[in-house]
């Protein structure tokens, strides 16, 4: 019996499970890393993107705008130690800014959808 459906196995997800060994503790895992400034970026992710308007867009700005959503999206996930949830403050914004990401990105994906092939195929004006 598998966790994931047939359409996530394709996906070849990775997990990662472990727990911290003495003399390392939740605190020290925690401290490693800079998690104000993580979730100040997050929130300004969250400023800059929570007000944008898909739905008003032409196809090629749509795929542009999803360029630029993506391209900032990995920065910022490149940033994070995706600590477990246990160890983040309660009012962790990355959870929400994902949330966030992925309606925006499923949006923009189907505003931009009539010009892909054209654009993939290097026939787009």
């Amino acid at each position: 019996m598998s966790v994931l459906d047939a359409e996530q196995l394709e996906v070849s997800p990775i997990v990662i499970c472990g727990r911290p060994q003495p003399p390392t503790t939740d605190d020290d895992l925690v401290g490693a890393f800079d998690l104000d400034t993580l979730s100040a970026e997050y929130a300004a992710f969250g400023d800059r993107w929570q007000v944008f308007d898909s739905d008003a867009m032409a196809p090629v700005e749509a795929l542009v705008a999803r360029v630029k959503l993506q391209c900032e999206w990995l920065g910022l996930t490149r940033l994070d130690p995706q600590l477990p949830a246990v160890l983040l403050p309660q009012d962790w914004p990355g959870t929400m800014q994902a949330q966030l990401f992925g309606e925006l990105n499923q949006r923009l994906g189907e505003r931009e959808a009539p010009v892909l092939d054209d654009f993939f195929a290097g026939t787009l004006e």
